[in-house]
């Protein structure tokens, strides 16, 4: 007698293996390619908020130049239409472009991309009989004194590391004479 040898039945679930990893395999990627977008977008925040506060440390670096040279004026000759040391209402919008070109640059930090600058402008005498005008309310801080207040606006403009992160700054302060 002979025998004769039977194929065996083809399994079925041979494939299935192949096909459940594929599947495994490509969510694993869409999970990877998603959590290192995520990160790039993390990266760039990160950036950003590092460059808008370079920008906002040069803007007080200049705010601070503009108070110093104020506090060292002697007399108020110097302010006029032209900038960078306005007369009262003469001031440039600092949202302009225009308003920087005739600006006194101060000395930054050569990572940032240009040098943060201020301008000033006399606003006028302040006095205590104008209602709500007090430079020293209720006795608070330095005694009245003598000498005439003058009041002045300082606004200044710093920029990062890149053109794109500006910050405008202004402060008010007064200077007796």
């Amino acid at each position: 007698m002979r025998t004769v040898a039977t194929p065996k039945p083809r399994d079925r679930a041979a494939g299935a293996a192949l096909a459940i990893a594929l599947v495994f395999l490509l969510v694993l990627t869409i999970v990877a390619v998603t959590a290192m977008r995520t990160t790039i977008m993390e990266e760039r925040m990160a950036g950003n908020l590092r460059d808008y506060n370079l920008a906002f440390q040069a803007a007080e670096l200049a705010l601070r130049a503009g108070e110093q040279w104020v506090e060292s004026l002697g007399t108020l000759s110097g302010f006029d239409t032209t900038g960078p040391d306005y007369s009262t209402g003469n001031a440039p919008d600092p949202f302009s472009a225009a308003a920087w070109s005739a600006c006194t640059s101060v000395s930054g930090p050569s990572y940032l991309s240009a040098n943060p600058c201020y301008f000033v402008e006399h606003t006028g005498t302040v006095s205590s009989a104008t209602p709500g005008a007090d430079v020293n309310i209720v006795g608070y801080g330095e005694q009245a004194g003598g000498g005439v207040v003058e009041g002045f606006r300082i606004v200044a403009r710093g920029v990062g590391s890149s053109p794109a992160a500006e910050v405008i700054l202004e402060s008010r302060y007064g200077k007796r004479f």
